[in-house]
């Protein structure tokens, strides 16, 4: 079930922050304590030559999808930081949505580790990218 404030969270930080989120036009979709699920259109600022989503474009969907889920859970008043990721690139679209779920692998008190599946509009796998972060 989706969080039903995650839509107003989404707008209300985005109005004072303009971030990667922001450059890359995600859109936020749905929520819960253990995934949150992001999208973003192909436009042509976010191409590469070939007219496919560029590999920075989708390592940042997955990057602010896997944010946001940590920030779910991490406490009042500190913020996610990333120390580490692991992406792989196995296919691109040329049209459409790439999709991003993060869903949590670990949460701990000084670690938070977030898996990221990215898809396009088909539902074939674009990405899958792990991202470790510390809480600061």
């Amino acid at each position: 079930m989706s969080d039903p404030d995650f839509h107003r969270q989404w707008a209300d930080f985005y109005e004072d922050v303009d971030d990667v989120a922001v450059s890359l036009g995600l859109e936020p979709v749905s929520a819960d304590d253990q995934h949150v699920h992001l999208k973003m259109a192909l436009r042509p600022n976010i191409r590469q030559i070939a007219g496919m989503f560029s590999a920075a474009s989708l390592f940042g969907l997955a990057d602010v999808c896997a944010t946001w889920l940590a920030m779910r859970h991490v406490p009042q008043g500190q913020f996610p930081l990333l120390v580490q990721s692991s992406t792989n690139l196995l296919t691109n679209a040329s049209s459409g949505y790439a999709h991003a779920v993060a869903r949590l692998v670990k949460m701990g008190r000084t670690i938070v580790v977030a898996q990221v599946d990215v898809t396009d509009d088909d539902d074939r796998l674009l990405a899958v990218v792990t991202n470790t972060m510390v809480p600061r």
